[in-house]
């Protein structure tokens, strides 16, 4: 389309790398997901500030850490998201970015209405605190090693075992919501909630279990189907990576770092023919 090529032209004389218009895009979609999520809760719980913003920030960084940690199996099945698996390193940071400001809002609003002490010796608030902070423990850890230096002193192989600790963050993350939000999914599900709509962690919950649910698929297919798969070599340049269409479409870490992938086009996968992925 002229339209996205007009944009690489300008992307090209700005001296804008590919890897730059890649953060760019990852951002806008960030923000874009926050303020859907800004809606949908205020359209369920009102416009409650500022404990309204601590929560689109948590649900937000639940939804960039499904995108990046669900990607691996949906590009192992199917073709269309493929364009998207480079992106998966950057909406990881973004996951731990807005982890981070959820968990420091969660901490001052906690000390605001009830002092930490005994926030975090009551046992209904004390087991979200500690999933949130295990999650973001585990985030901050992955971000940590997404450079290319920890690739290179830790080794590819090593890399990727540690970066699969992402899926025991996502539970971690899904077992927040769940403790804090299970009633009102119970009152939705049963019929005693006056809400239209369904609850959004409840949504999310979901969508955590179905990312859970395709890599247990995947790990079972790759054995199935014999010898492990090989992993492809990273790239040496950020520059293999293909950038999809314009900025207004940016979609959706962690396999913390994008990995290039080759096949023949008008193809369906063969499953020897299939990359290893984090």
């Amino acid at each position: 389309m002229d339209i996205i090529k007009a944009y690489r032209e300008w992307r090209d004389m700005k001296g804008i790398t590919h890897e730059d218009a890649m953060w760019f895009q990852a951002i806008v979609f960030a923000v874009y997901i926050y303020i859907l999520t800004a809606l949908y809760i205020g359209g369920i719980r009102g416009l409650l500030l500022p404990q309204f913003v601590e929560i689109a920030l948590g649900y937000t960084s639940l939804v960039l850490l499904l995108c990046a940690m669900g990607m691996s199996s949906i590009c192992y099945f199917w073709d269309f998201a493929d364009r998207y698996m480079g992106y998966r390193k950057h909406f990881g940071v973004l996951a731990w970015l807005y982890a981070s400001m959820h968990f420091g809002l969660m901490l001052v609003h906690a000390e605001y209405r009830v002092g930490l002490e005994t926030y975090v010796s009551d046992p209904r608030t004390a087991g979200p605190l500690y999933a949130s902070l295990t999650t973001l423990l585990i985030l901050t850890f992955m971000t940590v090693i997404s450079h290319r230096l920890a690739i290179r002193n830790l080794g590819e192989e090593m890399w990727r075992v540690l970066l699969r600790l992402g899926y025991l963050a996502l539970m971690f993350a899904m077992a927040r919501i769940a403790m804090t939000d299970g009633v009102s999914w119970w009152a939705w599900l049963t019929g005693d909630s006056e809400a239209l709509l369904p609850p959004l962690g409840l949504l999310l919950f979901t969508g955590g279990l179905v990312v859970l649910t395709l890599r247990t698929a995947m790990e079972i297919h790759r054995r199935i189907h014999g010898k492990e798969i090989p992993a492809v070599p990273i790239p040496s340049s950020v520059h293999h990576h293909r950038l999809p269409h314009a900025v207004a479409h940016a979609a959706p870490h962690s396999g913390m770092h994008s990995v290039s992938r080759q096949r023949t086009s008008g193809h369906k996968k063969s499953p020897a023919k299939l990359s290893s992925r984090g």
